[in-house]
């Protein structure tokens, strides 16, 4: 399913792009730790990690999608859960671009020193 969801990713990038809109950078996931009465999708830390690592990340890399992979938008202050990713060499190597959010926003003092590596 993850194998899907990324070469769904990559499609969806080239052909929005072959529209002419420049789209430069695509969040993998927003609100991954919410939880709502609608549907929504909820990740794990390491679900996410490991997406960005061994799928979307690699499945970008070769169908050469000249799109930055942005972390998902990090709305909750817990950064054990975000360190999963950003302190993974295999994922922190794909993160172009560290999204916050209002629920989020405590966590950035945590993340400086991470995000400028």
């Amino acid at each position: 399913m993850l194998n899907a969801y990324a070469l769904y990713l990559s499609k969806a990038v080239k052909l929005i792009q072959a529209e002419g809109v420049n789209l430069y950078g695509l969040s993998v996931q927003n609100e991954p730790y919410t939880v709502q009465s609608y549907p929504n999708c909820n990740w794990s830390a390491a679900e996410i990690r490991d997406f960005i690592k061994l799928y979307v990340g690699p499945r970008f890399m070769s169908d050469q999608v000249q799109c930055d992979i942005w972390s998902p938008t990090m709305n909750n202050a817990a950064f054990s859960e975000f360190s999963a990713w950003l302190g993974d060499q295999g994922s922190a190597q794909y993160i172009k671009t560290v999204c916050f959010q209002y629920e989020g926003q405590n966590a950035i003092a945590a993340f400086i020193p991470r995000i400028h590596h």
